[in-house]
């Protein structure tokens, strides 16, 4: 087979270029971001800053992304905006007693730990790291 021709299985091209996954490539004048790529974004000041309705959720941005960030048990978690099944706000949501955000569409359970759908209908949540600071609540988003 040669490179660059069309066969039933798609196209092959013989990169020019070299991929690292260890640092941003350079491509046409587009950076593109590896996969490893991480940044850590502050959220708050402290978590007192923080105005969680009585779900024990709030909104926050990072970024210029909207977040939902939660305080369960003590601890704090954070994870996408929407819901992965049909885009409802998880905020307007809550968090149930086994710690599981529950989306206030169709009521789908999300475990903030690791995003699984534990209501069984397959879904993923993304979630983020999130750590307090002696300066501030911070939010790691992976390939922003």
């Amino acid at each position: 087979m040669r490179f660059g021709k069309c066969t039933g299985s798609g196209i092959r091209i013989k990169p020019s270029f070299s991929i690292s996954r260890l640092s941003p490539i350079t491509i046409n004048r587009y950076v593109i971001k590896s996969l490893n790529d991480s940044s850590w974004y502050k959220i708050a000041e402290s978590v007192a800053e923080i105005h969680f309705s009585p779900n024990g959720l709030a909104i926050r941005t990072a970024a210029g992304k909207a977040i939902t960030v939660g305080i369960c048990n003590g601890q704090l978690i954070a994870c996408a905006h929407k819901c992965p099944h049909a885009g409802g706000i998880l905020a307007d949501g809550y968090i149930d007693s086994l710690g599981n955000i529950v989306c206030p569409l169709h009521r789908y359970k999300f475990d903030p730990r690791n995003g699984r759908n534990v209501s069984g209908e397959g879904f993923f949540l993304k979630t983020f790291a999130i750590e307090e600071k002696a300066d501030g609540v911070y939010v790691n988003i992976p390939g922003l």
